[in-house]
């Protein structure tokens, strides 16, 4: 379940209370959706799993329904996501939205306008951007993919389908969605296939191709990590499918992980990954960095003027450092490695999200998860005194395992561009628990790390 904070008083979206209260939200889902209104269906339960914010411009929501049909007498849930943007007309977008295709979901409607609170509501499977994601949800069509494909699955040529049970797995609307389909033969066999579809801003064939390499690459086939086997890629449906990996978020058992021999493991594979090829991979300058703090200069000021005037000096500060850094030549970069983009597979690691891999600066990944230990004290998952000797059991093997090394510099100076324009930022976006009080502490870690206060390794 998403929590957030109180949400501050914003002019341009002043129901943001309102659309974070759950019983508030209940009620008006109760008493104005169709099929609810009638007291047909009966919301037993309900919780925020979602939330976007960006101060002044737009806020993202989305609720899980627990629901009971009081003449079927059938219970289930049913996913609805919301957005509130002030720049556009609300009403307008619903009209619109309406003359689409869209499929009726199991429970309530597929699009409703909450006219009080200016918010399009969609109902599950049915998304603004998403236009595939009903048909890959259909059971049917999902199963007639699979046999145009069946060739590549490596099942039995024999084989029977018996029942096929689709999940969401992990949704982030009008963006992408994955889906876990648990496929049973006759038989009983049992496995299972992961589909993940995007919009069209992310290039599906490109980071199939990226699954392929890494999946093929020594870092893989050594067991340095475990990349998830690619299945297939279905241009049609910007849609690539990938064999299921059996293991739990790293993120969240961190506290069972043995640290140090885990972030020394990790370190070396990194610097395996690094050293892959893969061809076709847009390219990213350290510059473009410094452009995430500009957004997050923004984003936190918006909210209290004091991180304005910190994130200026530290975004200041880092252009003044940059044509001195030690440069590294770019390689293909992961942009977002840390503990919450892995699986724990009994003692080994798999890496599962490919989606923004990138040409760059390899320094950045290493500053990526250096960064994501020391977030983790500030949210009691780990102590400090933990978070920084895992930094250097890391930091320490992705130097020994690479001819470029590590140079102190580009990573004091990458890690404090993360802390700012990742951590931070996404305080406020997500609206998290006591945020005042963690983006000061980051604002405070990026402060000591950049003016060489605090030294990393």
């Amino acid at each position: 379940m998403t929590k957030v904070a109180l949400m501050p008083k914003d002019s341009q979206l002043p129901q943001l209370q309102e659309i974070v209260n759950i019983e508030f939200m209940k009620n008006v889902f109760q008493d104005q959706l169709p099929g609810f209104a009638e007291n047909r269906l009966q919301i037993d339960r309900m919780k925020l799993i979602q939330f976007s914010y960006k101060p002044g411009k737009k806020c993202r929501v989305g609720y899980l329904l627990k629901v009971k049909d009081a003449v079927t007498k059938k219970e289930g849930q049913q996913l609805l996501f919301g957005e509130l943007n002030p720049n556009a007309n609300s009403h307008d977008i619903y009209q619109n939205a309406k003359q689409m295709p869209f499929v009726q979901p199991e429970f309530g409607p597929p699009i409703h306008f909450l006219s009080e609170l200016d918010m399009v509501m969609w109902g599950f499977p049915n998304d603004a951007v998403l236009r595939q994601l009903p048909q890959i949800w259909d059971k049917n069509i999902f199963t007639r993919l699979l046999n145009r494909h069946w060739d590549r699955l490596g099942f039995s040529p024999d084989a029977k389908l018996s029942d096929v049970v689709i999940k969401v797995a992990k949704y982030v609307p009008r963006d992408r969605c994955t889906l876990r389909f648990e496929l049973t033969f006759e038989g009983g066999e049992h496995t299972v296939i992961y589909g993940k579809l995007f919009n069209k801003r992310h290039p599906g064939a490109q980071i199939f191709t990226t699954i392929q390499t890494l999946w093929n690459s020594p870092a893989s086939r050594t067991g340095a990590i475990i990349i998830p086997e690619p299945l297939f890629y279905e241009p049609g449906l910007n849609t690539i499918f990938m064999k299921g990996i059996n293991g739990v978020n790293a993120d969240t058992h961190v506290g069972n992980l043995d640290l140090n021999p885990a972030c020394e493991k990790l370190g070396a594979a990194l610097a395996g990954i690094h050293q892959c090829t893969i061809e076709g991979l847009p390219g990213r300058s350290d510059r473009s960095i410094l452009a995430k703090l500009d957004n997050a200069e923004e984003i936190l000021g918006n909210v209290d003027t004091n991180y304005r005037l910190r994130v200026a000096a530290i975004n200041k500060a880092l252009q003044e450092k940059y044509h001195d850094l030690t440069r590294v030549a770019p390689v293909p970069i992961h942009t977002s490695f840390r503990l919450s983009q892995l699986l724990l597979v009994d003692d080994e690691f798999a890496l599962i999200d490919f989606d923004s891999y990138l040409m760059g600066n390899p320094v950045s990944d290493v500053a990526s998860f250096v960064a994501h230990l020391l977030y983790l004290p500030l949210k009691n998952k780990i102590t400090l005194e933990q978070g920084r000797s895992a930094i250097t059991h890391f930091c320490r093997a992705y130097e020994t395992h690479t001819p470029w090394g590590l140079p102190q510099d580009t990573l004091a100076w990458q890690t404090a561009a993360e802390l700012v324009g990742k951590h931070a930022k996404k305080c406020v976006k997500l609206a998290k628990k006591n945020y005042h009080k963690t983006v000061d502490q980051l604002l405070t870690m990026a402060e000591n790390i950049l003016y060489g206060k605090m030294k990393l390794m």
